[in-house]
């Protein structure tokens, strides 16, 4: 009878010893699958579009310039200039979001403000570097380059600009140029447009292969450049000469040669062998004011980027 009883008590405590150790194993497993909200943000993955890195694609240091990630965005085909997404463009993204520094519709990462903003007081005494020297001798070329790997065009676009009271509209050709910092409207323009001097502004400009900048004053004055989309975008500084005359080449034809461009509404119009005369100069400060960003490239021939005033080749 006795070791019948002790026989009982044997088991009763194993029982015991091992509930309370699926107990505990219940417990330390509850505990392993919560994780709390700090912990919870501090293992927060970013994947930065243009190195993969684990940040976001605004504080990206191995494709830091503006300019730089515009170009990553191009070569990467079908990608997105507002979300940075692929699959689809910057017309047709759903986000609709606008970038936080300049309310333009492009991703915050790729605005030219976030390294090029300053001080108003120093914007009109700092030495500025551009692409153009209007005391420089006038130069003839062509706007078509022949290299190895095909043509290349420069970006050209006709618009309707007016000075600010809307009394004098002309059509005038503008060329699309990423290395001035500035925008530009010749004096023939102004006169033509009857544009009224606002003041005038010291710069310093700095020409391709030049060994140093040269000083001179620009007239400071207002006028709009309309877009199809009916929007008008401001330009303040005159110059006396973008360049000389230059010799074009049948953008149509163009259009015909390349099944890529097929069908496009291009910006400009220009017949082969017509002398081009530029009054309108868009630089960096308002370059993507009018260009999206989408671009249309085939296999070989001009690449097309959209702008407000037209596909530009």
């Amino acid at each position: 009878m006795k070791e019948l009883s002790d026989e009982l008590r044997a088991r009763e405590r194993t029982a015991s010893e091992r509930k309370k150790t699926s107990d505990e194993h219940r417990s330390h497993n509850k505990g392993a699958s919560f994780k709390p909200t700090s912990a919870a943000l501090h293992s927060r993955v970013y994947s930065c579009h243009y190195c993969e890195g684990n940040h976001k694609s605004e504080s990206c240091l191995k494709v830091s310039k503006p300019e730089d990630r515009c170009q990553f965005i191009r070569d990467s085909g079908s990608r997105c200039f507002v979300c940075l997404k692929k699959g689809h463009v910057s017309r047709n993204c759903r986000l609709g979001g606008k970038c936080k520094h300049c309310q333009e519709r492009h991703h915050n990462s790729i605005c030219f403000k976030l390294s090029g903003e300053k001080s108003e007081g120093t914007r009109e005494s700092d030495q500025r570097k551009g692409s153009l020297d209007p005391k420089a001798e006038p130069f003839k070329s062509s706007s078509l380059l022949t290299d190895s790997s095909g043509l290349i065009l420069l970006q050209t676009a006709k618009a309707f600009v007016e000075n600010s009271n809307c009394q004098d509209i002309k059509e005038l050709r503008l060329i699309f140029h990423s290395g001035s910092q500035r925008s530009y409207i010749t004096e023939r323009a102004k006169r033509a447009l009857c544009l009224r001097v606002s003041g005038k502004r010291d710069m310093n400009i700095t020409t391709f292969g030049a060994c140093g900048s040269k000083g001179f004053t620009c007239e400071i004055v207002r006028v709009n450049v309309e877009t199809r989309d009916g929007e008008r975008v401001g330009m303040k500084l005159t110059i006396p000469i973008i360049c000389e005359s230059i010799t074009g080449v049948s953008l149509s034809q163009c259009v015909q040669t390349y099944e890529h461009l097929q069908g496009l509404n291009l910006a400009d119009e220009i017949n082969e062998g017509e002398l081009i005369e530029f009054h309108v100069l868009v630089g960096l400060d308002y370059y993507w004011r009018f260009v999206t960003g989408e671009v249309i490239q085939g296999k070989r021939g001009p690449t097309a980027i959209y702008s407000s005033l037209g596909w530009l080749l």
